[in-house]
């Protein structure tokens, strides 16, 4: 899916308003809380799941690509083991797809990884999320949302082979330099998952509604 810019403006905007309510403070995103996935899940199927994941870590990249471009070479330092010197060939949809299908993980686990990856981009503004790192961070995110959320979890070695990291100790670093990102706490809340279920079924619909505005033609092409 490709994001048309003015239609990705008004997603945005739409995304930001629901991002205006979720919690502000670490302090907050943070609860003691065990998660019953049962009681705690909002009936999101796999596929609003990945389609509204997708929407919103694309709008992100579309947001933050020009910041980047923009910024200075000791923060790109600071997140280098996250970054590429170029766009990757495959686009995220096809990583998340590729995670879906291969390891076998809960729904909440996106919703997490989501979360872990937002709290991270707060905690440090500087690392924003864009075209050149979002396939390892995210991937970062959602290995580490794998081992703190489901009982059944598989070696650093298999979780690289499918987002196409080069060895287990690149995987390691990145799983190391996200826990870092961090503060080494990994622990959400069920109200903070319900917040990030909310943002992605909203960024499902505006995915949807996209998608579907750009299938009505101009009235001149229109037959008769």
């Amino acid at each position: 899916m490709v994001v048309d810019v003015a239609l990705a403006q008004t997603g945005l905007e739409r995304l930001e308003e629901v991002k205006m309510k979720l919690p502000e403070s670490e302090a907050q995103m943070h609860g003691g809380q065990s998660v019953d996935f049962e009681d705690e899940w909002d009936g999101l199927s796999r596929e609003e799941m990945l389609i509204g994941l997708s929407y919103a870590l694309k709008l992100l990249c579309h947001k933050n690509d020009r910041v980047w471009q923009g910024l200075n070479a000791s923060n790109f330092r600071q997140l280098a083991v996250f970054c590429s010197s170029q766009r990757q060939k495959f686009d995220i949809t096809f990583y998340l797809q590729r995670f879906s299908r291969y390891m076998n993980c809960s729904n909440i686990v996106f919703v997490a990884a989501f979360a872990l990856l937002d709290l991270a981009q707060r905690r440090h503004p500087a690392m924003a999320v864009n075209s050149f790192n979002v396939h390892r961070l995210f991937t970062a995110a959602v290995v580490l949302a794998a081992k703190f959320l489901d009982d059944d979890v598989y070696t650093n070695r298999y979780y690289g082979q499918i987002a196409g990291v080069r060895s287990v100790h690149e995987m390691n670093a990145l799983e190391l330099q996200m826990l870092g990102l961090l503060g080494w706490n990994v622990n959400i809340s069920p109200r903070t998952l319900r917040y990030y279920s909310g943002y992605l079924r909203l960024a499902d619909r505006a995915a949807l509604k996209e998608q579907q505005a750009s299938r009505v033609l101009p009235l001149g092409c229109q037959d008769g």
